[in-house]
């Protein structure tokens, strides 16, 4: 198993469960994963492992209305609607039912990161990081496809739609994909 994936299995479990499934960074079944892997995912192990991963151990949490199974789907649509208002948090939550993490995505609100925002179902802790702008704008790429962001983005924040457009454009030609 990769160093890093040691070092997040490690970190997770320091905060709690029993076990982290077996994790395969150069999984490619789709372009969707290869993006989310590739963009997104490789960042933010790193963040994790560096210290920037926050804990949220039994939060207050609001429902939102998501489809079962789709977090990372779910809440890239809920922040394309809501932007700038609301924020995407990602990284891994944990059930204490099963004792098991599991890699999540969950909506957090600007200047209130304290509550979670879940589109599937609650879990009693969640440790991530909340995305910046840029980094939701390859998240909901990676999820949505450019074609369904880029013109919903470009309404409300041209810049930022540019930008986001200009990191994943230089990341796919950085990993060759």
């Amino acid at each position: 198993m990769d160093e890093k994936l040691v070092k997040l299995r490690k970190r997770l479990l320091t905060c709690g469960g029993e076990s982290v499934p077996v994790l395969n960074p150069k999984r490619t079944a789709s372009y969707i994963l290869e993006m989310r892997e590739i963009i997104l995912r490789d960042q933010t192990t790193d963040d994790l492992i560096d210290g920037k991963g926050r804990v949220w151990s039994y939060p207050p949490i609001k429902r939102l209305r998501g489809t079962m199974g789709e977090c990372h789907t779910n809440s890239a649509r809920r922040w394309l609607k809501s932007y700038p208002k609301l924020h995407i948090g990602t990284g891994w939550a944990l059930m204490d039912a099963d004792n098991m993490w599991c890699q999540h995505s969950w909506i957090v609100k600007a200047g209130d990161e304290n509550v979670i925002y879940e589109t599937t179902m609650p879990f009693d802790c969640y440790f991530g990081v909340v995305l910046s702008p840029e980094r939701s704008v390859m998240h909901a790429i990676g999820e949505l496809g450019f074609e369904a962001v880029e013109p919903i983005l470009a309404d409300v924040d041209p810049e930022l739609a540019c930008r986001g457009a200009m990191l994943a454009a230089s990341r796919l030609d950085q990993t060759g994909a």
